[in-house]
């Protein structure tokens, strides 16, 4: 009866836990604060403290799945990997879970532990990266199936989980559709990326159509000026990343600037370029944000 009892108020607990976690990303105004304030000190859950928020998704798509049970197993994981009153976990999403994380003074031997290795020295920044480093291995291990992770940054203050949550999804889903080799993204790796989505939508529309639109139809040519600008404008080294010849890379190079009006190896048309590039990534992500 006593075990029924402790399953039972854990179980009502997780609930509010959610139910707090929920309500935190979407808070709109100060009068929201004052209730989630309250909410939080009755689950020891400190909202002065900086605050990240940790997006975990399913690397596969969903159909390979075990679902609902590993959704389940998954937000036993995360409560078990972190420490008691420092996190809040819940559902973000028909796959997705996310994880609301104060900082502490002892997260870095946490790492250490779960991890078995040695963390970097740098500060929140890479610590928190070593922490989603960390979190992937642990899932992983205790799953045996692939997950990424979106990172957002730490904030202080009113409305610091919803503007970390925003930052944690979009670098979730842009490294999920353009960065297939990793697993973690903090949202710093986009940093320009997460400077244009605070644009509004229209005006971002506006700048990335009155520059690509000549492009819309034309992958190959889009892929040719980003490892263009991903290799400093090399000529040598981008035709090496794309096994093209040398003359082909020039011809294609040419055929953009004959297409928009914008020369790729000119810098100040390289910027626009470079730009509305980002923002032709952003709307891709912001399709699967919506």
């Amino acid at each position: 009866m006593e075990k029924l009892d402790k399953e039972k108020l854990r179980g009502q607990r997780r609930s509010h836990e959610e139910s707090l976690a929920h309500d935190l990303i979407m808070a709109t105004d100060e009068t929201d604060l004052v209730s989630l304030q309250i909410r939080s000190r009755f689950l020891d859950f400190d909202l002065s403290k900086p605050l990240t928020a940790i997006i975990i998704d399913w690397a596969q798509p969903e159909e390979e799945q075990n679902f609902p049970q590993d959704e389940e197993k998954l937000l036993e994981l995360l409560h078990s990997f972190f420490e008691v009153s420092t996190h809040l976990a819940a559902m973000a999403g028909s796959t997705k879970s996310m994880i609301l994380k104060t900082l502490q003074m002892a997260d870095a031997p946490i790492i250490a532990l779960k991890k078995k290795g040695p963390l970097q020295e740098n500060h929140h920044i890479g610590n928190l990266c070593e922490l989603g480093q960390a979190l992937h291995q642990y899932i992983y291990e205790k799953l045996k199936q692939d997950v990424v992770i979106g990172l957002g940054n730490y904030y202080e203050g009113s409305f610091s989980a919803k503007k970390s949550f925003r930052e944690a999804t979009l670098a979730l889903e842009l490294g999920k559709n353009f960065d297939r080799e990793s697993r973690v993204f903090h949202i710093s790796n986009y940093f320009l990326t997460n400077l244009l989505s605070s644009v509004q939508r229209p005006y971002r529309k506006d700048f990335l159509w009155g520059t690509l639109k000549p492009l819309q139809n034309e992958e190959e040519l889009i892929k040719t000026i980003e490892i263009f600008f991903e290799t400093n404008m090399n000529i040598s080294l981008t035709a090496k990343k794309l096994f093209a010849h040398r003359n082909t890379l020039i011809y294609r190079l040419n055929k953009v600037r004959n297409l928009t009006g914008l020369d790729p190896k000119n810098f100040h048309d390289a910027i626009r370029l470079y730009v509305a590039l980002k923002l032709y990534y952003l709307e891709q992500a912001q399709v699967f944000m919506d």
